[in-house]
C-alpha cells in the first residue's frame, strides 16, 4: 500500500491527525462479480472525512486526474470516532483487455476532522493511502496461486554487470518483493512485472554464486497480501 502526506493548515500547537485504515492491502475484482466491497476503520477518536476514488496511475492524485470503469460509492463520507464504513466498487464499463489481468489504483484521502475550538491554530495532516485493485477477467484459466509455474528465470552479463532476469508468462500481475539467499542473511529487493512481460535487477548483495546454489528464494505477494517465497530455479 503506497501512502502520501498532506499538509493543511495552519500553525501549531494543535493537531489533527489522519487515522482511517484500509483492511486488506489488495482488492480482486473478478469479471464474474456483480461488486465486491471494501472496509474502512476509523481508528481514531475523532470523525474523518473520507474521500475515495478509483484511476489507472498510481501517480494520480486527485479523482479528475486518469480513468476508470468503476463506480464507487459512497465517494465521499463521514466516519465517527472507532467506527467503521464500507465502500462498494461496481464495473459500469467494458475493459478492453480480456485476457490478462488489468491494474487499478483505489485511492482513500482521509481527512481528520477540524478542532471544535477553531479560535485555535491547528496543524490538519491528510493522509492520501493507494491500495492496487486487480481486475481479472474470466478468460484467465489457471489461478493466481499457480502463477509460479509460468515464472522462468535467468542470468544475463553486461558490461561485467551481471541480471538476474525473469519472464513472466502468466495471465496475472507478479508482485515481487525480494530475492534471499544464504539462509535469508543477504536479500536485494524486486519489483511488480506485469503479466506477459519480462523484468530484470542488476545482482547487489545477492551473488551469482548464491543463485546457483539453489538455495536462493524470491518473494511474492498472494491474494491476500502473504509474501510466499519459492526457490529461484535457473532455465
Amino acid at each position: 500500500m503506497k501512502t502520501s502526506l498532506l499538509l493543511a493548515v495552519f500553525l501549531l500547537p494543535s493537531l489533527a491527525y489522519a487515522s482511517v485504515s484500509i483492511t486488506g492491502t489488495r482488492v480482486i475484482y473478478n469479471e464474474s462479480d456483480r461488486s465486491v466491497a471494501v472496509k474502512l476503520n476509523n481508528r481514531g477518536d475523532s470523525a474523518s472525512i473520507v474521500q475515495a476514488w478509483i484511476n489507472n496511475k498510481i501517480t494520480n492524485q486527485v479523482p479528475n486526474e486518469g480513468t476508470s470503469p468503476f463506480l464507487l460509492y459512497p465517494a465521499v463520507s463521514k466516519i465517527e470516532g472507532g467506527g467503521e464504513q464500507y465502500l462498494r466498487i461496481k464495473k459500469i464499463e467494458n475493459i478492453a483487455n480480456t485476457q490478462t489481468e488489468s491494474l487499478y489504483w483505489l485511492n482513500v484521502k482521509d481527512i481528520p476532522e477540524t478542532p471544535k475550538n477553531k479560535d485555535e491554530n491547528y496543524l490538519q495532516l491528510s493522509i492520501l493511502s493507494k491500495i492496487k485493485l486487480f481486475y481479472r477477467p474470466l478468460a484467465l484459466e489457471k489461478k493466481s496461486y499457480d502463477m509460479y509455474k509460468d515464472i522462468s528465470w535467468g542470468i544475463r552479463n553486461s558490461n561485467s554487470k551481471t541480471y538476474l532476469t525473469v519472464k513472466n508468462n502468466s495471465g496475472y500481475y507478479a508482485s515481487f518483493t525480494e530475492v534471499k539467499a544464504n539462509n535469508k542473511k543477504k536479500s536485494m529487493s524486486l519489483s511488480m512485472v506485469p503479466p506477459m512481460t519480462g523484468s530484470e535487477w542488476q545482482l547487489k548483495n545477492v551473488t551469482l554464486a548464491d543463485i546457483n546454489s539453489g538455495k536462493a528464494e524470491y518473494g511474492i505477494i498472494n491474494d491476500f497480501g502473504a509474501v510466499i517465497y519459492r526457490p529461484i530455479i535457473l532455465k
